[in-house]
């Protein structure tokens, strides 16, 4: 508990300074799949920074928010648009002590999730998927489509 309140700290404060260069290189002693290609905004958010592998070329803007804890793939040349959400831990509603379920969430290669969508966890979104401004995404989305 302790380690993850520091983790969520020290990620907000690091997220919210101008300095790009300053994100990066914080984010890469965090996570070392993390390289110099990626572009992470202000005020992106973090939950287990260190479940989530990145591929190359991908963009973060501002607001987002990337759900690590039950483990997320990112493939290359991703864009995530501001106020997107991509969660990989839930909680069960059929169990009375609402247990936590993990679930690996899967971004492959040259995705696009828009503004404010929200992508549940457990969700495999195929190769050129596009995922529209506001969506919520609650089935896996085959390789190039729109939804």
């Amino acid at each position: 508990m302790k380690n993850a309140l520091y983790e969520y700290v020290w990620s907000f404060i690091v997220t919210i300074f101008p300095s790009h260069r300053l994100r990066i290189s914080y984010l890469k002693i965090r996570n070392k799949t993390i390289n110099n290609t990626c572009s992470v905004l202000m005020r992106v958010q973090f939950k287990g920074l260190k479940g989530i592998e990145f591929g190359k070329n991908i963009v973060v803007n501002s607001n987002a928010m990337l759900d690590g804890t039950g483990g997320l793939t990112i493939g290359a040349n991703v864009h995530i648009a501001e106020k997107a959400s991509i969660w990989s831990m839930t909680h069960d509603p059929y169990d009375k002590t609402h247990s936590l379920i993990r679930a690996n969430t899967t971004l492959e290669s040259y995705v696009w999730i828009g503004s404010g969508a929200i992508i549940l966890p457990g969700l495999h979104i195929g190769k050129g998927a596009v995922v529209g401004a506001g969506s919520v995404v609650t089935k896996d989305v085959e390789a190039y489509t729109i939804v």
